[in-house]
């Protein structure tokens, strides 16, 4: 992934702490082996947008599920009885992703497979009726080169009659504004102790990028604390330049829709079945 400047990797009070070298080790990816488990453990039981997966699917239907994280996507549809297999890069997030996975009854573990590949390249002996790309993932790809390498390698791995979905932030017009110089605290109790976050996003509409930045203080039960800080910069991505990169791959937008601030498109191959 292409290094950010300063400002956008690290912005505001972020920049600040980042700058106070008050954390263990270095600054971490989002995904990384510092806040993989700090990701899943906010947002990992958000399953919100599995009905809109699940609505694509046939019973028995094969899924493919592109930048699966910790399995938040594939096990609820994995328990609702399809067949899914989850692609991570992150080491962190897949190791996360198995330990959930033996947690699982036998039928749905035997539904599930969770392997370590890049979603802008990768290659898999399987055809799938439903691949996806959930939580705005693909603005992680911050350059046209990585989502024509995942555009080309969805279309190979479609199924006859099968179709793919993604979702962005829609950003369209002024509405960025509203989710611009957001800054909250998060806080989670664990058996270790308490876990504290102050999260933070913000747009850079000259870049056409947005920076999720995280400081974090883990505090045990016995006083001791470990700080880390962290970001995730994703692309700003608009439907004009998704229509023009997907056609460029031979694939269309057959319908779209909204959910709250997230757009999301589904999409199959043109002029022709994929092959």
């Amino acid at each position: 992934m292409p290094e950010q400047p300063h400002d956008i990797a690290f912005w505001g009070i972020f920049a600040k702490l980042k700058d106070l070298s008050i954390y263990e080790g270095r600054p971490g990816d989002l995904y990384g082996d510092t806040l993989a488990d700090f990701y899943d453990r906010f947002v990992g039981d958000f399953i919100a947008d599995v009905p809109v997966f699940e609505e694509l699917l046939t019973p028995g239907g094969k899924v493919l599920d592109l930048a699966c994280g910790a399995g938040r996507i594939g096990i609820p549809l994995a328990r609702l009885g399809f067949r899914v297999d989850g692609v991570e890069l992150s080491p962190e997030m897949l190791a996360l992703a198995n330990k959930r996975l033996l947690e699982e009854a036998p039928e749905v573990r035997n539904r599930l497979s969770f392997v370590a590949g890049d979603m802008s390249d990768f290659d898999l002996p399987t055809r799938y009726d439903l691949i996806l790309v959930g939580v705005t993932s693909i603005s992680l790809l911050l350059t046209a080169e990585q989502r024509h390498g995942l555009f080309r390698s969805v279309r190979r791995h479609l199924a006859p009659g099968g179709c793919f979905i993604f979702d962005i932030l829609d950003l369209s017009g002024d509405r960025w504004r509203a989710l611009d110089n957001y800054l909250d605290v998060w806080s989670s109790e664990t058996d270790e102790g308490t876990d504290y976050a102050i999260v933070g996003q913000r747009f850079f509409p000259k870049e056409r990028l947005f920076s999720f930045n995280v400081y974090r203080e883990q505090v045990g039960w016995d006083g001791t604390t470990t700080r880390v800080i962290g970001n995730s910069v994703k692309a700003w991505l608009d439907r004009e330049q998704l229509v023009t990169e997907l056609s460029a791959n031979n694939l269309a937008i057959i319908d779209e829709f909204d959910r709250n601030s997230v757009k999301y498109f589904v999409v199959r191959p043109v002029g022709g079945e994929a092959s």
